[in-house]
């Protein structure tokens, strides 16, 4: 299974939660606006710590910042 992440949800939830850019950041610990934007536009990756503290924050599960391709579980050789 591959996990990309998607950028777009960061922006939809700033939105949903009618935040700027800088009172996204302020909520965050002060994130800059710059990384917020980087965020958003997917030319930053947010840290693990950073999807963990959103999550919290806006009670998230952190599998809401990927979208999962490929599937199943593949079975090992001689197993049914």
């Amino acid at each position: 299974m591959k996990a990309t992440f998607s950028p777009e949800k960061i922006r939809k939830i700033r939105k949903k939660h009618k935040l700027t850019v800088y009172g996204f950041g302020k909520r965050l610990g002060g994130r800059p606006n710059y990384v917020v934007n980087g965020w958003e536009n997917g030319t930053i990756i947010p840290t693990i710590p950073s999807i963990v503290q959103m999550c919290d924050e806006f009670n998230l599960e952190p599998n809401y910042f990927f979208n999962l391709k490929g599937g199943g579980v593949e079975k090992a050789e001689g197993t049914e």
